[in-house]
């Protein structure tokens, strides 16, 4: 049964205003009829409609976005367009996502679009957070400011924070290990490799690479070697270069872990050198599925991007509109993609 705060105030014998005042704690009301009120309140399990007082409130949620350009890394296309998706979903709600994006590779760009966001003045903030440090100390000043913020993709261990939505990344490192590992005929050399990272700062790289060796690392009574391999070069024939060195040096080169989605770029420089190597990486990028489907990487764990950045998205309005208690952790499941079951993915 639905009770009114007319039946409410029946029961309890005071008035509606008295009702009124007490569940929406506002105005004096003497302890006496307070009691009496919250006694009822407990004796009907009186439930408010947050959904309707939310509705009724009218009132503009204005959301920043704060994450790295899609249109310097392909990557980043499909958070943006997890967060418009869910944007869409809540159109029952009056909310506003502004987008700032900054540039992957330069941490004071970073800290540019960090203090615009802050200067908009937005009720909640969702952030990717590339800079592990700047990122640090943008949560204290949201904190500061009140200003509620979830992150996706990267976790950040701060006190600062509301919630944090991706995947437990040391645990994606092993996953891969293990499947290199029986993927791989033969013990050799194990490549770990970075492309375009500054590691130092990058706590997401440096998660996946600590699972990956310490996975490896319980088997080195095996023979197995594990050397990293940082490709800052954004050119093709830079990286070929950097690459043959490294191969020319190490002939014993069986298999490989790209720690990003860019794992097309190694891809690209075996199947250009006829090299045989057990190679897996990350996300479904078009580059990676041609390289999938034709054998040259043998697999790709899908960080889930959209779907990410789109519950981090649902968790801001819930929080803001309804109210909510929201997760402070949500992982994502580690999807594992071979050639033989990319189709379903796709």
């Amino acid at each position: 049964m639905k009770h009114t705060s007319k039946d409410i105030a029946k029961l309890s014998g005071v008035s509606r205003g008295t009702v009124d005042r007490v569940i929406h704690h506002r105005g004096k009301v003497s302890e006496e009829a307070k009691r009496k009120v919250e006694q009822v309140l407990k004796d009907i399990n009186y439930q408010p409609n947050i959904l309707a007082k939310a509705l009724q409130a009218n009132q503009l949620f204005k959301i920043a976005v704060l994450m790295p350009s899609p249109e310097n890394d392909v990557f980043w296309k499909e958070p943006l367009a997890g967060i418009e998706e869910a944007q869409s979903e809540e159109a029952l709600f009056d909310v506003a996502c502004e987008n700032f994006f900054f540039d992957r590779k330069n941490k004071d760009n970073f800290k540019k679009m960090a203090d615009r966001v802050l200067q908009s003045q937005p009720a909640g903030i969702i952030l990717a957070p590339s800079f592990y440090r700047e990122a640090l100390d943008f949560l204290v000043k949201c904190k500061e400011k009140e200003i509620p913020c979830v992150t996706f993709n990267t976790h950040i261990d701060s006190d600062d924070l509301l919630s944090f939505v991706g995947q437990d990344l040391h645990q994606s490192g092993r996953v891969a290990a293990d499947l290199l590992y029986k993927i791989t005929p033969v013990c050799g050399t194990v490549l770990v490799v970075h492309f375009n990272e500054n590691i130092s700062n990058a706590r997401h790289i440096q998660e996946k690479e600590i699972g990956f060796r310490e996975y490896y690392n319980e088997r080195k009574k095996e023979g197995w070697k594990i050397q990293t391999l940082s490709i800052k070069e954004e050119n093709q024939q830079a990286q070929f270069d950097q690459l043959d060195t490294f191969f020319s040096n190490d002939p014993n080169i069986v298999a490989a872990f790209v720690t990003t989605s860019k794992t097309y770029q190694l891809a690209q420089y075996l199947a250009h050198n006829q090299i045989q190597c057990s190679l897996g990486g990350y996300d479904l990028l078009e580059k990676n599925i041609a390289y999938l489907k034709s054998g040259t990487i043998d697999f790709l764990i899908n960080q889930n991007p959209k779907k990410q950045a789109q519950i981090a998205a649902n968790y801001m309005v819930d929080y803001l509109a309804l109210k909510k208690k929201i997760p402070q952790k949500t992982l994502l499941p580690l999807d594992i993609i071979s050639k033989e079951n990319l189709q379903s993915f796709l």
